[in-house]
C-alpha cells in the first residue's frame, strides 16, 4: 500500500471517530447527520469513480465496470438524498441494508482470503461479522431512531478503528519472477 493511500485511510479514520462520537452523544438529532454522511459518502464514491472512468478507465480493459459502479453509487446517493422526506423508519432500513450488505461483502472477501491462505483473513472475517452484527442488531431497535443512531454510531467507530489499523498494518511484498 502506498504512503498516500495509508495517509488517506488514517485521515478518514480520524474523521470518522468524532462522527461516531457525535452520533453516540447526540442520538436525537443524529439521524440527519447519519443521512448526510451516507449521502456524502455515496456521492463522493460515485464522483470519484466517474472521474476515474472518464480520465483513464475507459481506455483500460474492464473500464466499463468502473462506469457502471459509479452510476450505481450515484443513483444510490441521489436516492439517499430524498430519504429525509420519508418516515425515518424507511431511511433507517436503507442504512441498515447498506451496512449489512457491506458486512456480508467483507465476510465473503475474508472467506476468499482464507481460501487463498492470506494472513489477514481472520481480521477481515471479524470485521465483516462486526459490521453485519451492527447492521442486523439495528433491526431489533427499528422503533426507536435514538437507539438506532446510537448503534449506528458504534458501527462508525468500529469502521474508524478498522481504517486506522489498516493504515498501520504491514503489507506483504509480492515479487514476480
Amino acid at each position: 500500500m502506498s504512503k498516500t493511500r495509508r495517509a488517506f485511510y488514517f485521515l478518514t479514520g480520524l474523521i470518522m471517530v468524532p462522527l461516531g462520537i457525535l452520533f453516540i452523544l447526540e442520538p436525537a438529532e443524529g439521524y440527519e447527520y447519519v443521512l448526510l454522511l451516507l449521502v456524502l459518502a455515496l456521492l463522493g464514491y460515485a464522483v470519484n469513480h466517474l472521474i476515474y472512468y472518464f480520465l483513464l478507465a475507459r481506455f483500460k480493459t474492464g473500464g466499463i465496470e468502473v462506469l457502471f459502479k459509479g452510476l450505481i453509487f450515484l443513483d444510490a446517493g441521489l436516492f439517499a438524498l430524498d430519504l429525509n422526506d420519508v418516515p425515518k423508519a424507511y431511511g433507517m432500513l436503507y442504512m441498515i441494508g447498506i451496512m449489512s450488505l457491506s458486512g456480508l461483502i467483507d465476510l465473503l472477501q475474508g472467506n476468499q482470503a482464507r481460501i487463498l491462505q492470506s494472513g489477514h483473513w481472520k481480521y477481515q472475517m471479524g470485521y465483516g461479522a462486526g459490521k453485519l452484527f451492527f447492521g442486523l442488531s439495528c433491526l431489533f431497535f427499528l422503533d426507536s431512531a435514538r437507539i438506532l443512531t446510537l448503534v449506528f454510531g458504534l458501527g462508525v467507530l468500529n469502521m474508524a478503528v478498522n481504517r486506522i489499523s489498516i493504515a498501520f498494518r504491514k503489507t506483504d511484498m509480492v515479487y514476480v519472477k
